[in-house]
């Protein structure tokens, strides 16, 4: 077995709004915890002070960087579908780290892997901390 997903095509015939509402509390706080997980918006007034040309450079950057984020968490969502089989998705909570078992295949490889994964979400978390702390 390649340890890719062995139910290719599963993921793809699920409906992913069952269960869901429209709730403007709860959509509010989507938002809100999406925007303290980038935690570089509320800084954006300190950080045109500083620029050389803020009118030009602060939208350039800001579509730029939401194109770049977009596109890393949308591709990672894409992987981890199509890498695992949607019931091991609901029941794992590490599914970065039982991706990069899955990828390394098992033994040695496969610990390499987990740790891998493990490690670069927990640098991603701090990271995303400490910029909130010193921001």
């Amino acid at each position: 077995s390649s340890g890719i997903n062995a139910e290719y095509g599963e993921n793809i015939a699920i409906n992913w709004f069952d269960g869901t509402n429209l709730d403007f509390g709860q959509w509010t706080t989507g938002f809100f915890a999406a925007l303290w997980a980038y935690s570089g918006w509320n800084s954006i007034n300190m950080m045109a002070g500083e620029i050389k040309n803020p009118t030009k450079t602060v939208p350039r950057a800001l579509v730029l960087t939401n194109i770049i984020m977009i596109s890393i968490y949308v591709l990672a969502n894409v992987s981890y579908h199509t890498i695992l089989p949607m019931k091991v998705l609901r029941k794992d909570k590490a599914i970065a780290v039982k991706v990069g078992r899955v990828v390394l295949g098992e033994g040695t490889w496969g610990e390499v892997g987990e740790v891998f994964f493990a490690v670069s979400v927990a640098v991603s978390t701090f990271g995303s901390h400490s910029s909130s702390l010193m921001g």
